[in-house]
Parts: C-alpha cells; sequence; structure tokens
C-alpha cells in the first residue's frame, strides 16, 4: 500500500499503524547518516543508504533476491541489538501485515467482530507478534522468501486456531517429485505433497487421506476446505478435525520448507503430536 510509503510525510490514519507511520516519517526527518553508514560496514548490501527510507525503496524495487538479501540484512542487524534496523523491516511489511489484520479467517469469535475499537486492537497484537517473529526469524536456515515467511509466521502467532494453508506453489511441487519421482505419476500439487510427504515418513497415510480429503478439488480446491466431510469419516467433530490438519499441516510445511530451503533428500522423522 502507497500508504505506508510516504516517507516523509505522515498520512491520516487511526490506531497503531497511524502511530507507526507518524514515527516512521519522523525517523526519515533525523539525520541518522551515521548509522546507515555503520550498517553498510556491518551489512554491505545496505551499503550507500544514508536514512532508512532508502532500505525500503530499495526493497519495493529489488527483485527476490535483492529482497531478501536486503531483508536479510536488517533482521540480522536487528537480532544484533540493532532497534532501528527492525522497525525497517515493520515498516517494509506494513502492507502485509494491514492485509493479514483485515483478512485472517479463523475459529476464534473474537477475530470475527468488526467493530472499531476490536480492529485496533487486532493491529496491536499483529504489531507486537511480528516483532517477535522478526527476532525469532532463522536467518541462515530461511535465507529465501523472507517477506512469506515473515508473514506466515506472524499468522501462526495471531491466529493459533487459523484455518490452515497449504504452503505450496507449481514451482516448489516440481523441486519436490524431483525428490520423489513416483509423486510425478498424480496429476495435481496436493497429491504430488501428500506423497512426497508420506514417502520421507512426515505425516502418516492416514494423515495424508485427511489432506486429500480437506483440500481436494471435490473439496474446492485449494483454500476451501472439507472439514465436514472429514469429521464424518472419521466420527469426530468439526472442531477436532480442524486441529488435527493444523497439526499436519504445520508438520507438513516445516518438512517442505527445510527441503525446498536447505535442498537435503534426507527423511524428515515424523514428530510427535501435541
Amino acid at each position: 500500500m502507497t500508504v505506508f510509503r510516504q516517507h516523509d510525510q505522515a498520512p491520516t490514519m487511526r490506531g497503531v499503524f497511524g502511530d507507526l507511520c507518524r514515527e516512521w516519517a519522523e525517523l526519515n526527518a533525523r539525520d541518522l547518516g551515521t548509522t546507515m553508514r555503520r550498517w553498510g560496514r556491518l551489512q554491505p548490501t545496505l551499503a550507500g543508504h544514508t536514512r532508512p527510507a532508502d532500505a525500503i525503496d530499495a526493497i519495493d524495487a529489488g527483485d527476490n533476491q535483492t529482497k531478501d538479501a536486503l531483508l536479510l540484512a536488517l533482521l540480522t542487524l536487528f537480532q544484533d541489538g540493532h532497534q532501528l534496523a527492525g522497525r525497517v523491516v515493520l515498516q517494509a511489511m506494513l502492507p502485509r501485515l494491514t492485509t493479514l489484520a483485515r483478512s485472517v479467517r479463523t475459529t476464534d469469535s473474537d477475530w470475527r467482530i468488526h467493530t472499531s475499537d476490536q480492529w485496533v486492537d487486532r493491529h496491536h497484537v499483529v504489531v507486537a507478534e511480528f516483532w517477535t517473529v522478526m527476532g525469532d526469524y532463522p536467518t541462515s536456515r530461511r535465507p529465501r522468501k523472507v517477506a512469506a515467511n515473515l508473514s506466515y509466521e506472524t499468522l501462526r502467532a495471531i491466529t493459533p486456531h487459523a484455518v490452515p494453508e497449504l504452503p505450496i506453489d507449481s514451482v516448489e511441487v516440481e523441486h519436490l517429485a524431483e525428490h520423489e519421482p513416483d509423486a510425478q505419476a498424480h496429476d495435481s500439487d496436493l497429491h504430488t505433497v501428500v506423497q512426497w510427504a508420506v514417502a520421507r515418513q512426515v505425516i502418516t497415510d492416514d494423515e495424508g487421506h485427511l489432506l486429500r480429503t480437506v483440500y481436494s478439488d471435490q473439496a474446492g480446491h485449494w483454500g476451501a476446505y472439507g472439514y465436514s466431510t472429514a469429521a464424518r469419516q472419521l466420527g469426530v467433530s468439526e472442531a477436532t478435525t480442524r486441529k488435527r490438519c493444523s497439526r499436519v499441516v504445520r508438520r507438513l510445511t516445516t518438512a517442505v520448507r527445510d527441503q525446498l530451503e536447505l535442498g537435503r533428500p534426507e527423511v524428515v522423522s515424523r514428530r510427535p503430536e501435541d
């Protein structure tokens, strides 16, 4: 959103996002040249920037590799104690965080109420959890798709009961299939990923069946969920089915990301249920 790229004059907004925009304009009006030059020495990717806004503009203008490199440099500085670097990452991510706060689907009734005060409270929670996510982000283990990873981890933090998405696109599925040739026998991304996960002992056959039922084409393809169908098959409540599916998806997500980011073909051990 361009509203979060007004570096010199804050837009008229209420709540925590409005406060952040006003703070951002004030930061960029200060003489931070010494700090920025120090960042450039510590993280050469940031060299040449004279104010925080320069880093944001570089992130916005860069290709995916450049975006990741800049965000990783800032996250590394933040985790080394440079609070302002974290503030720059927060500003870079505000468009995503705003969308996340407004559109996340969850079974938690507190997140379904749309009064203005509760929207403001929701924004506070999102920003606070994102700050924690930045501090814990594994920069060496997840050097790609940094913005997407930050968004996903924030989603997990703010909505433990949110409806899970399978974080797979066609390119990633092709990469997984290279390590599991038999998976190419299936004609859908879902089946490819599930077969890969079962073969690697990331999930069980029963858990694979659960994912196929919930996320299958018959359930409306990716994003439309067949929880009621799965619940009837399992003989349990829909709420229990959602919890089981959430645990399986999170375990699958971790395994897929490890495979794609580290390129390791070895088996991933199955983790115990919560």
